[in-house]
């Protein structure tokens, strides 16, 4: 199960300490929380990525793929805690499954950045 993202103090508290990875034309910003708690998920597709219709295609697409995270095993399966994940435009360019490859790539790292206590970012 993932909840949204809503209030303030969560966006501000990745911003300062989040531990960020990017994989291609996705960035993921992670912040764990406690284990009884489910995963928290923004998407961001600013206006750069295109008109409306293309920015709302891209936060469906980057929705079902955190989806199916949750319900995943492995590097990038989704934590307990709080996502921030933005996609640049040529994100918009990219068909499902290679959205899905960069999402997996920058989620897995930056579990990889908490796991090793930094928070600076990653880019693969």
């Amino acid at each position: 199960m993932i909840w949204r993202i809503r209030d303030r103090a969560t966006f501000d508290l990745l911003r300062r300490r989040g531990c960020r990875a990017r994989h291609g034309a996705v960035s993921v910003t992670f912040l764990a929380e406690d284990l009884d708690t489910p995963s928290r998920v923004a998407y961001v597709a600013g206006t750069r990525v295109g008109k409306a219709v293309v920015r709302n295609r891209v936060r469906r697409r980057l929705r079902s793929i955190m989806v199916e995270f949750s319900n995943a095993d492995g590097p990038a399966a989704l934590r307990s805690g709080a996502y921030l994940v933005r996609a640049d435009p040529k994100g918009a360019a990219l068909t499902f499954d290679e959205l899905k490859r960069h999402v997996g790539g920058a989620v897995a790292g930056a579990h990889q950045r908490f796991d090793s206590g930094g928070a600076r970012a990653v880019r693969t």
